[in-house]
């Protein structure tokens, strides 16, 4: 049997010395850090907060807005726990995504708004947090000056895969997910040098699936793809000596996912439930990934990334065989993103080639890694032209940046805000009509809609959740058809026969005839049917635009019920992202320094500390929400401290047994 002789191990020629944890007393730095991440994230955040301005949008934007902020309704009075039984059976009320429903809750009670007006702007903040952390990645894990981390977090947080995740459909928890994992880049990078890094490196990344667990698996793919590629490297380091086993690149990465997965599992299988992802058909896919594919601009993404791919290589071959230096870590990068890049092909190969039913489209909008190659390659011009003058490269970068979003506006302007505010005035006056009769909160409540397709119909079942007092939520049923359908028990009948959806929710809610139901006809929902059935029936027009089919009429005259939205205007929605971003920082703040605070300046610190927040906030509101305590009021608010003043207490310790 052949064996291999090892020699003694010896410790690298430059080991990475970790920087002192940065002073607070060093105001200048902190400030110059402050208004740097400050400018960027205002930038970002204007750029996808205008369309609210420019539109005089009302409504949040996002076709998965609406169970969004039922689901939150729904966590702030029963708690995660009782979630899946307030419910209907088979209504998905996913558990297992937090994200969304802490912040929201816990948001909405510190700041005193309707999570109405947060969901329209926090994927705004969350963009500025994915740019803000891919900027802390080029800068920490490449060593590059501000100049740079200002373009690559200009470049990814307004790039066009961004804003695929803000429209059509609004992926809230993607991205909360995607802020929280390109910041885990940083300390996974640093882990490659430096073990003590493996903590705040596998804390990130298990964040990160539990916020979203699908995108944990595709990140558990690509970082298990990187430690394949550092394989023959690490096993060459441990044989030769150079490197303990555990200390190999391959394994270090391996630990980060190990780590991960610890946390990430625990916290959803122990606490939470498994995620129940949405059902959807191959065609399904294949028609979002065929409207996906163009907003992507891959004629320009695509030769802008190969050319930060070959800047990393040159930089990569420049410094071979150099451990501590640029070539090392330049290597890393341009692996890890390749990586990335070959997951996300795979995903798409997998659908198109092989037809198995992978949702391709999402692979794609997780495919932040094309942007983050070609924001390097824009600067790898730049580098290249300021051989003939700085102001040239500057010129160059600076109509990259703008020419990229401007790209990225036209696809940004082209997203629409799905929820109606008719229809959720309407479901308002619902509220108002079935609290001035006193209605039990247990009694069924049947709204009888238009004919349309099972989405839309799914989304008019949604806008009503979202705008119903949440004790009410569980007890929504709809019926398609007209009022007479509806009292006869007959599908509506189409020229093809009885309508399909129409049965299928009519066996839904034919238990409900024995429970004596309120059923109600709206005229945003059905407006030929409600125009017939108050002119015949006067007397049932109840409230404004709500006709009664079956149920008590009022013993007084319904109030008006202001809805649940508006207060979107420029100035207003610009204030609450603003403090929604400065909630996170804070929240962040105290963790980044407390984890990342040895080998990081300011800057990054900063950078780093809105995805940080993020990922802090949701595991202490699944904590404070698992130990009885409802995240509405007073609840959301001590959620919101305890997340913030915990990494600032063991701070404290800290330097009090250093000064011991």
């Amino acid at each position: 049997m052949k064996t291999f002789d090892r020699k003694p191990r010896t410790l690298p020629p430059h080991p990475l010395q970790p920087r002192p944890r940065p002073s607070l007393g060093d105001i200048g730095s902190w400030m110059t850090a402050f208004l740097v991440a400050g400018t960027l994230a205002l930038a970002i955040m204007a750029f996808f907060l205008s369309i609210y301005a420019a539109n005089k949008l009302p409504v949040p934007l996002g076709w998965d807005t609406s169970k969004y902020l039922w689901r939150t309704s729904l966590l702030k009075a029963v708690g995660f726990a009782h979630m899946t039984t307030a419910v209907q059976q088979g209504i998905g009320v996913d558990p297992g995504r937090p994200a969304f429903p802490v912040i929201a809750a816990t948001l909405s009670a510190t700041l005193h708004v309707s999570p109405f007006r947060l969901a329209a702007v926090l994927p705004a903040v969350s963009a500025a947090a994915i740019g803000l952390g891919a900027g802390a990645f080029v800068a920490v894990a490449l060593r590059r000056p501000t100049w740079e981390f200002a373009a690559t977090a200009l470049f990814v947080g307004m790039s066009a895969f961004v804003v695929r995740l803000v429209g059509p459909e609004t992926y809230q928890d993607n991205l909360f997910a995607a802020a929280v994992f390109v910041a885990a880049a940083t300390p996974i990078a640093l882990s490659i040098g430096n073990r003590r890094a493996l903590l705040p490196a596998a804390l990130l990344f298990g964040a990160g699936g539990v916020i979203h667990w699908a995108f944990f698996l595709f990140m558990v793919a690509t970082l298990g793809l990187t430690a394949a590629a550092y394989f023959p490297t690490s096993i060459r380091k441990w044989r030769t000596g150079e490197q303990a086993i555990l200390d190999t690149p391959s394994a270090r990465l391996g630990g980060v996912m190990l780590g991960g997965f610890a946390l990430a599992g625990v916290t959803i299988l122990g606490i939470l439930h498994l995620p129940r992802e949405p059902h959807l058909s191959v065609s399904e896919f294949a028609k979002k990934l065929r409207q996906d594919i163009p907003k992507y601009k891959f004629a320009v993404m695509l030769p802008t990334a190969l050319i930060g791919v070959g800047s990393l290589a040159a930089a990569s071959r420049r410094h071979k065989g150099d451990a501590e230096e640029g070539g090392s870590r330049a290597r890393f990068v341009l692996t890890l993103l390749l990586a990335w890049g070959a997951v996300t092909l795979g995903g798409y190969l997998a659908f198109k080639v092989l037809h198995l039913r992978v949702p391709a489209h999402r692979f794609l909008a997780f495919a932040l890694a094309i942007p983050l190659l070609a924001s390097l390659g824009v600067i790898a011009v730049g580098r290249f032209l300021a051989r003939w003058g700085r102001p040239l490269a500057a010129v160059v970068v600076i109509a990259a940046l703008a020419g990229a979003a401007y790209l990225s506006h036209v696809v940004l302007f082209g997203v629409q805000a799905w929820m109606d505010p008719a229809k959720v005035t309407d479901a308002a006056q619902v509220g108002a009509y079935l609290h001035t009769t006193r209605i039990g909160v247990d009694r069924p409540i049947v709204f009888i809609v238009g004919q349309s397709d099972s989405s839309y119909t799914a989304l008019m079942g949604h806008m009503i959740k979202a705008t119903l007092p949440a004790e009410r939520i569980g007890h929504v049923y709809l019926f398609i058809g007209s009022p007479e359908d509806y009292l006869a028990k007959r599908p509506l009948d189409t020229p093809d026969g009885p309508s399909a959806l129409s049965a299928r929710y009519l066996r839904a809610m034919a238990p409900t005839y024995a429970q004596n139901p309120v059923a109600l006809v709206l005229f945003s929902f059905n407006a030929d049917a409600f125009n017939q059935w108050v002119q015949t029936h006067p007397d049932d027009l109840v409230a404004r635009n709500v006709g009664l089919v079956r149920g008590p009429r009022p013993p007084t005259a319904v109030p008006y019920a202001k809805p649940p939205f508006g207060g979107l205007g420029g100035f207003w929605v610009g204030v609450l992202g603003v403090a929604s971003m400065s909630l996170f920082a804070v929240i962040g703040l105290g963790w980044a320094i407390l984890l990342l605070g040895r080998w990081l300046t300011p800057l990054p610190i900063l950078a780093v500390s809105p995805a940080v927040g993020i990922a802090a906030l949701v595991l202490a509101g699944v904590l404070v929400d698992r130990v009885g305590i409802r995240l509405d009021g007073a609840g959301g608010i001590f959620a919101l401290v305890l997340a913030t003043m915990s990494s600032w207490a063991v701070l404290g310790i800290g330097r009090l047994r250093a000064r011991s």
